[in-house]
């Protein structure tokens, strides 16, 4: 297997036709045999694999932010499907990249995509990162968790559900109940994730004002978690982020060693 039928693979996993702009090869690899698969990958890595004799490195984040900015706008999907006016999941979504393009602007300049590629051109290692079809992968889960539940459940019973899931369960971050009360009902309940990150404050509100009870996302910044605490319009869960992220990379996982490729885990990945 080469690193475009891994990268197909994914595409397959996630029901996706096409490559989304966060998930890229950097350096591609004919005859994968190894793999070192990590959430977060540096340089540091790429050099300890090939020191290990690793033929892939495998990240899940992208190694630099190139490719986030091109899926944020599945917010917008996510929200019409749930049946937010188009007005309002526009202004939202607005409301939230605005918000990320600020915090991401004070972010120090790093590696680039070339830098990356460059580095694992010169050790001769693949290298590539598969991030939203995975995400949609661990979004479709959370979300049948979701649906299993009696229409009857309360937040706590919602939350004891997360808290069961394997992935969840091991990563140890626990799964935290960000605003509302664990004893109303988890009512209306959306997930949302699969969308280069979390939608924050307007998001969430926009979906509240559209007749949800319950949002959950995998992590949420302090500062749009004090916003919603402040206006306490509903609920709103966190699952956690790494053992979100292993959820869903997991199937890939089981997937790549079914094929008889060896894939060893690191940097906060989960096992099942």
């Amino acid at each position: 297997m080469n690193t475009q039928e891994i990268l197909k693979l994914s595409l397959q996993l996630a029901e996706f036709v096409e490559r989304p702009d966060d998930t890229r090869i950097y350096h591609p690899c004919e005859n994968v045999q190894r793999i070192l698969l990590g959430i977060d990958i540096d340089e540091g890595d790429l050099r300890d694999a090939k020191k290990r004799g690793y033929d892939l490195v495998l990240a899940h984040h992208p190694p630099v932010k190139v490719g986030i900015e091109g899926v944020l706008s599945r917010h917008i999907d996510l929200m019409l499907e749930a049946g937010v006016p188009e007005a309002q999941a526009q202004a939202a979504f607005d409301e939230h990249f605005a918000s990320l393009s600020s915090r991401w602007s004070r972010d120090e300049a790093g590696p680039s995509h070339d830098d990356f590629s460059k580095i694992a051109k010169d050790l001769n290692i693949g290298f590539m990162n598969i991030h939203l079809p995975c995400d949609e992968i661990g979004r479709v889960i959370l979300q049948e968790t979701v649906d299993a539940l009696s229409e009857l459940a309360s937040v706590a019973d919602l939350m004891t559900a997360f808290a069961a899931i394997p992935e969840i369960a091991a990563a140890g971050e626990g799964v935290e109940l960000v605003s509302g009360t664990s004893d109303s009902p988890a009512g209306r309940c959306l997930v949302i994730h699969a969308a280069g990150t979390n939608g924050g404050y307007p998001v969430a509100t926009a979906l509240y004002e559209a007749g949800y009870d319950t949002v959950v996302y995998i992590h949420l910044h302090e500062e749009q978690a004090e916003r919603l605490r402040a206006e306490a319009q509903g609920n709103l869960i966190t699952t956690g982020h790494y053992g979100s992220d292993s959820l869903g990379i997991n199937p890939l996982v089981h997937r790549l060693r079914e094929a008889g490729i060896q894939v060893d885990l690191c940097n906060k990945m989960v096992p099942r």
